[in-house]
């Protein structure tokens, strides 16, 4: 029981979820046909739109990636968006509004981008700047290669062998898992 609550205050820490966000995106991971259910969840997780901007290089870090969506610097297919759970799709285009460019906030992003490697489902278009979701974090590699999700915490797979009931600790039953 300590592990499986120690991977899931990880995750929440690593995308800056809280608890009952948490429990709605393993409610949607069930509902998906994935390889694993672990497998859709992290998918769900890597698909939002605070994490992409983070993944591309435009913030240093999810939690100024979530500041910069909510404050409408980032636009999706050319649309300002201010919701950092917005779930991206492949061929969504993702960029920092023209119009904020020149802001302090971005003062050195085109030097940090030229040495940026993003992840292999995203494609960074540092001239932009910004980048386009080529495919779903897992689609073509298998399972998640450790550039497409941070190994410290999945691994391969979470450190509960793969179940995932342990987010809804206290919500349904604590026994079931995916």
């Amino acid at each position: 029981f300590g592990m499986e609550l120690t991977e899931k205050r990880k995750v929440r820490h690593l995308y800056g979820l809280t608890d009952n966000t948490l429990k709605n995106y393993v409610r949607l991971a069930r509902g998906m046909s994935a390889k694993t259910k672990t497998a859709a969840l992290v998918e769900l997780l890597e698909l939002r739109l605070d994490n992409a901007v983070f993944r591309l290089g435009l913030a240093l870090s999810r939690r100024i990636a979530r500041h910069l969506v909510s404050y409408g610097h980032i636009e999706v297919n050319g649309k300002p968006v201010r919701s950092p759970s917005r779930r991206l799709a492949p061929g969504d285009q993702v960029a920092v509004r023209p119009s904020r460019r020149a802001r302090a906030l971005f003062e050195g992003l085109a030097i940090r981008l030229k040495k940026h490697q993003p992840p292999a489902w995203l494609d960074l278009l540092p001239e932009e700047p910004g980048g386009t979701v080529r495919s779903r974090p897992a689609e073509g590699l298998g399972f998640f290669r450790e550039d497409d999700v941070d190994a410290a915490v999945f691994g391969q797979e979470l450190d509960c062998g793969g179940k995932i009931h342990f987010f809804e600790l206290g919500a349904d039953r604590l026994g079931e898992s995916l």
